[in-house]
């Protein structure tokens, strides 16, 4: 059996055979404890860290895949209504031209009437300057149809009058 242990001396300086205790240790053990603890505080708190983001992350990841279901539904949806604008639109721009090229054959009916009116006016204006002047002209062709002396180039002019 063993011997109970000494009591401990009153004195910190006196030491005893029971208390085998280094001189400086108990504020070596509190710096070790406060460091441990230090450690595990921090390594709980990065731990605790990495898993809200985590969270955050999955969280994320969840509402742009709805976010994409959303889209790609929105899209065949426009796609389909898409499809039946462009056959409207079509329908619309074919009716459309078909009322332009019937303006443009109107336009260029008016522009034949006006151009062969201009050059009658023109032709009945040189057909004048050459009355004036004394050339052939349609009374020269009356006058020589009644004495019966007509030329052929005379025929001409009153053709084209």
């Amino acid at each position: 059996m063993r011997s109970p242990p000494a009591p401990a001396a009153t004195d910190p300086l006196h030491y005893t055979t029971t208390n085998t205790a280094v001189p400086g240790t108990s504020k070596s053990k509190t710096l070790i404890y406060a460091v441990g603890v230090a450690a595990i505080v921090a390594s709980g708190a990065i731990a605790g860290a990495l898993v809200k983001i985590a969270q955050q992350n999955s969280k994320a990841q969840a509402k742009q895949d709805e976010n994409r279901q959303e889209e790609a539904a929105a899209s065949t949806a426009t796609a389909t209504a898409t499809a039946v604008d462009y056959h409207k639109a079509i329908e619309s721009l074919e009716t459309r031209r078909a009322h332009l090229i019937a303006e443009k054959v109107q336009y260029e009916r008016k522009i034949f009437t006006l151009r062969e009116a201009q050059r009658r006016k023109k032709m009945n204006a040189d057909e004048e300057e050459r009355v004036r002047k004394g050339e052939a002209s349609v009374v020269a062709v009356g006058k020589a149809q009644r004495s019966g002396v007509l030329g052929e180039g005379l025929n001409e002019v009153d053709v084209r009058r």
